[in-house]
């Protein structure tokens, strides 16, 4: 492998017929679009196998993860067969590439073939003839490569499909029969690749009952294909009507869909009790970021309240955040960034708030609790007298958060 060079070959790369059918040509615009464009494929995987592997000490290896990177960011390195099975086989979540040397090919591909999240292998190789013959057998076989810039091309290839899957719904007007044939192809597109399933939903819309904002965006839209074309909110929620096979291709479907109106009751019923579930008092990001906390989704609650952060002024609400954030950092452990979220919720409360308000006393209870977790049980004791000393003043002398404070502070003292 040390005699590679990073100069694109002469010669044409053995891509398969199954590969051949997808790949598009690149465009300079998507070229330059790639690196904005990582998120969308965040959940693509490179993993490259060869025992001669050296990032650290070979310049050929960091250019080559190089040059790989601004296609996939993601690139996980391995010398050893073992240890690169059991990471792709506990990868179930993500689509792989798999970039195999030629001398570990044929040990490790019918180990790791049958699984689904392996999307395609790349033979990395010095001489493809050896290989040639054998890799025919394997349909996820991409090809059978000697630079590394070939491998490069092939992987933009991927990328441009990997996006167009994660985009895999165009909403067109079937009152244009040409739209219509034009979204069955859509479709049919998908049924190319082994792994995907082509679906046409067919979305009904009465618009004299219709609440959900819909309009038609052939009008306003810079591109030159949207004739027909419908924009639907975000926020639509049909109802599957019935669903049925295309042609009798069991890889092809049409699903039928009805958009339900505000006032459908198999509608209203559910939307109220998670209404009531989250917080009734929340709106918008609050009350997702209350869901994704009881979902355990801790990590992406806390992105939401720090977009909340970010976009909101100071104040009340800001506190409320803070507190929010406190209290995600306490279920994970992190006390230290617990402690100084509710200390960041307190100082804008008592900015905004009065100096006797239950919000207050409740920072200083959560500042007490996560204290007294760490075994800090002095600043525990006065966090929670603090808190004590506001709730008798603001609050009846049979109220629970009474009781809460007071329970507290005889635990502190035992």
């Amino acid at each position: 492998m040390s005699k590679q060079k990073l100069t694109s070959s002469s010669s044409s790369t053995d891509v398969s017929k199954s590969q051949s059918k997808k790949t598009v040509n690149s465009s300079k615009s998507t070229t330059q679009r790639r690196s904005t464009d990582l998120p969308m494929v965040q959940n693509v995987l490179l993993v490259w196998l060869d025992e001669k592997i050296d990032e650290k000490g070979n310049h050929f290896w960091r250019d080559a993860i190089a040059e790989f990177r601004r296609e996939i960011n993601n690139i996980y390195t391995f010398k050893e067969a073992d240890q690169c099975v059991l990471f792709l086989s506990k990868h179930n979540d993500e689509k792989i590439c798999l970039i195999v040397s030629g001398s570990l090919s044929q040990k490790v591909i019918p180990t790791i073939y049958n699984l689904s999240q392996v999307y395609s292998i790349l033979i990395f190789c010095d001489n493809k003839k050896q290989y040639k013959h054998w890799a025919k057998n394997w349909t996820k076989i991409f090809g059978i490569f000697t630079h590394s810039a070939d491998i490069a091309e092939v992987l933009k290839d991927m990328v441009e499909m990997f996006e167009h899957d994660s985009i895999g719904i165009n909403f067109l007007s079937m009152n244009d029969a040409d739209a219509a044939k034009r979204a069955l192809d859509f479709a049919r597109d998908a049924v190319e690749n082994p792994d995907l399933i082509g679906v046409l939903f067919n979305m009904s819309i009465n618009p004299s009952k219709a609440s959900t904002p819909f309009a038609s965006i052939s009008k306003v839209s810079s591109s030159q294909n949207t004739e027909g074309d419908i924009l639907v909110s975000m926020f639509s929620i049909f109802r599957i009507r019935d669903m049925k096979q295309i042609n009798g291709n069991n890889r092809l479907w049409q699903i039928n869909l009805i958009l339900l109106t505000n006032d459908d009751p198999e509608l209203r019923i559910p939307i109220e009790h998670v209404h009531s579930e989250t917080n009734p008092n929340s709106k918008g990001w609050g009350q997702l970021g209350i869901a994704l906390i009881k979902m355990n989704e801790f990590e992406k609650a806390r992105q939401v309240y720090k977009t909340m952060l970010e976009q909101m002024p100071d104040g009340e609400q800001k506190a409320g955040i803070y507190h929010q954030l406190g209290w995600i950092e306490d279920q994970q452990g992190h006390q230290d960034q617990s402690i100084a979220y509710y200390k960041k919720s307190l100082e804008v409360s008592q900015k905004a708030l009065p100096s006797d308000h239950p919000d207050v006393a409740m920072s200083y209870n959560n500042i007490g609790l996560v204290y007294y977790n760490k075994g800090e049980y002095t600043k525990a004791l006065s966090a929670h007298q603090k808190a004590l000393a506001i709730r008798q003043k603001a609050l009846p002398a049979n109220h629970p958060d009474l009781a809460m404070s007071n329970n507290n502070i005889v635990k502190k003292k035992l």
